[in-house]
């Protein structure tokens, strides 16, 4: 009896890590995920492949080079920025690769948050015409009012951007609440199903 329960656990425990180990190799990051986002999930997948048993756990230098095949099509220089330490027979480290995607992440958090100070700068800057985005009556970014007063639309004001998913105005997509949870749970019930076939 004992030796069935076992054999039986031990075989559900091996197709669950291969599920887990196929759904890690399986993971990449998308152009509007956060990059903490993509950390998060790989780094649960990866724990839960421990959690399973040490023989499946994933190393760090393995873990390393699937965090740069998740981001290879979506952040190709920061890949190719690894290829001379590589050659030179100093492989990136775990460390190193969340570092630099995380850094990545931050630079790009900061450009996008300069991108729209500066529109705030142009704007209060120069003369008579109304500056914003496309689809107010300003014209776009650097148009002109069609009122003669040359005040511009509505005092100089701008539009605020518009969210794909929600279709409210103030956010975009990838900062949206609603997309977010809807995501988690999307992938909550994918890691069920994936546990309810393993233990099935």
């Amino acid at each position: 009896m004992w030796e069935t329960l076992v054999s039986d656990y031990t075989q559900r425990d091996f197709s669950y890590a291969v599920l887990l180990r196929r759904q890690l190799y399986q993971c990449f990051h998308e152009q509007d995920q956060l990059m903490a986002d993509y950390l998060r999930t790989m780094t649960h997948m990866r724990q839960q492949l421990r959690n399973v048993g040490s023989e499946h756990a994933i190393s760090d230098d393995e873990m390393a080079r699937l965090l740069l095949m998740g981001v290879a099509m979506t952040h190709r220089e920061l890949v190719e920025q690894f290829d001379l330490p590589t050659r030179q027979g100093s492989p990136p480290t775990l460390q190193q690769v969340t570092n630099a995607l995380r850094s990545r992440d931050e630079r790009d958090r900061m450009a996008n948050g300069n991108q729209g100070g500066g529109v705030v700068m142009n704007m209060n800057t120069g003369g008579g015409g109304s500056r914003g985005y496309a689809g107010n009556n300003g014209g776009g970014v650097g148009g002109h009012a069609g009122n003669s007063s040359g005040q511009g639309d509505r005092g100089g004001r701008k539009s605020l951007p518009k969210c794909n998913h929600c279709k409210k105005p103030g956010h975009l997509k990838r900062d949206c609440y609603q997309y977010k949870n809807k995501q988690a749970k999307v992938k909550a019930g994918q890691s069920s199903d994936v546990k309810k076939k393993a233990w099935s």
